[in-house]
């Protein structure tokens, strides 16, 4: 049974290793993967994805911490998708509208942090005309599940 004392030894336990990760992913762009938010498909120039940690958790059976670092350039529309772990999202740079199911968005800015329960359907939007939004993801998930769901898939 995963029990919050679990959930957060694991999270102490990847905190120097996500430090690192981050830092290196942050001057990374090169590594990242280009994803159409539309088709679900790679496509340049749209929203970059960088893999900066997958580790395993301990006393948690089949469970991974991964931590991906996305740009959304500016003017991009993300549609509704959601994930099959908890995620925790951490603003980098710029600010973005996140809508959770029927809600109102709700504008975070840089420095801020918010919380998407498993299997909640939302989208995020880059705000500003400029300048990209990058958030830090990290998501708890079974090893092997899915990153990202879009909405009307199977999951």
């Amino acid at each position: 049974m995963t029990t919050r004392r679990s959930m957060l030894k694991g999270f102490a336990a990847t905190a120097s290793l996500l430090a690192a990760g981050l830092e290196a992913g942050l001057t990374r762009g090169t590594q990242a993967a280009e994803r159409d938010p539309q088709a679900g498909v790679d496509k340049p120039g749209r929203v970059s994805v960088t893999k900066l940690l997958e580790q395993p958790l301990p006393d948690m059976e089949d469970r991974v911490v991964l931590a991906v670092l996305v740009e959304l350039k500016p003017g991009v529309e993300e549609p509704p998708h959601h994930h099959l772990g908890p995620a925790f999202v951490y603003i980098v740079d710029g600010a973005v509208s996140v809508q959770v199911g029927s809600s109102l968005p709700k504008i975070y800015n840089a420095g801020e942090m918010y919380y998407e329960p498993p299997h909640a359907v939302h989208r995020e939007n880059p705000l500003g005309q400029d300048k990209p939004c990058r958030f830090l993801a990290l998501q708890i998930l079974r090893r092997g599940a899915a990153e990202l769901v879009p909405e009307g898939s199977q999951s």
